[in-house]
């Protein structure tokens, strides 16, 4: 490799989890510690974020979970709480 095929571009809260659709090629989904769910579509928008979802108003998200059909995300946060998106 010479480089990176990806960078973002830096942002003040953390990522915390990530994960690879299990359907579709170059789509990854990362957590914030901001509450926020990032969709990274490589073949659409090499260089910035498909699609920000607020998932929780303060509370860190920790965990992520993509369902193997890809139809379903499950994201964690700090507090405990499990909420599940239909994509």
């Amino acid at each position: 490799l010479k480089g990176p095929l990806l960078s973002t571009v830096y942002h003040s809260a953390m990522l915390s989890a990530g994960a690879w659709s299990p359907t579709r090629a170059g789509l990854f989904f990362v957590t914030r510690t901001d509450g926020w769910l990032d969709c990274w579509d490589y073949f659409y928008r090499m260089n910035e974020v498909a699609l920000s979802h607020r998932v929780t108003d303060g509370d860190a998200l920790t965990s992520l979970s993509v369902q193997n059909q890809g139809k379903l995300v499950a994201v964690g946060d700090a507090s405990g709480q499990i909420t599940l998106l239909e994509l």
